[in-house]
């Protein structure tokens, strides 16, 4: 909860938002879409339709309590790991060690990790990923047809029989960690269906990606 408080301030405060206040998503938002397929809006939001939850996680109440209370009781006597998260120039020397290897396997492992990374996913909840959880209607293409924003569903944390929308942006500023484009060049190169699971097993297209062998094979990559 710590090291997902600090990735949070540090991604908002990259893009000057590291005081903007939480927003909530809204139900009207919601069921305008699933009934209508729009995204402006109800007459609350016009324009601007809130389907997921919006800006900074760390100003919500319920995120606020739950510090407080994880602070006073479970922190208690706590000493942080010396160990620190992956900063972006490590995940850059990831991929790169990855693309080296020239095959398909290499470009899975380094889109699964950027994927579970991106959307702040644990290794048993990206591996069973299937095509059909992509929101075609919320996909953005500019004018050069370039694609700019992709959407899926998740299931929450909290709720994992309610969905929840996360979105991805084309990030031009490091194309080298955009999610976006290393999504489509996986499709593209693996000369994916569209259907089933995105990330498949090695040896059955069938099956899923095993979490634990994603666990172990993360694991390896950062002591090399």
């Amino acid at each position: 909860m710590v090291q997902f408080s600090a990735a949070v301030s540090a991604a908002h405060k990259a893009k000057d938002m590291d005081q903007v206040a939480y927003e909530e998503s809204c139900s009207s938002c919601q069921d305008i879409f699933k009934t209508k397929g729009s995204v402006s809006g109800c007459r609350h939001h016009a324009g601007r339709g809130r389907l997921s939850r919006l800006d900074n996680a760390r100003f919500a109440q319920d995120y606020i309590n739950c510090m407080s209370r994880i602070k006073k009781r479970n922190l208690a006597g706590y000493v942080p790991s010396p160990e620190s998260m992956c900063n972006p120039l490590e995940l850059v020397n990831i991929r790169t060690y990855l693309l080296a290897t020239n095959d398909l396997i290499g470009w899975k492992l380094w889109t699964m990790i950027l994927f579970h990374i991106r959307l702040f996913l644990r290794a048993d909840e990206g591996v069973g990923f299937t095509c059909s959880q992509f929101l075609p209607r919320l996909t953005s293409v500019d004018g050069f047809g370039a694609v700019t924003m992709l959407a899926v569903t998740i299931s929450g944390k909290t709720d994992k029989k309610k969905p929840i929308v996360l979105t991805m942006y084309r990030d031009d500023q490091c194309p080298q960690l955009c999610l976006v484009r290393t999504l489509l060049a996986w499709l593209k190169l693996s000369q994916h269906s569209g259907e089933g699971s995105l990330f498949p097993h090695d040896d059955d297209p069938t099956k899923f990606y095993p979490a634990a062998k994603f666990q172990v094979k993360c694991r390896e990559l950062c002591m090399k």
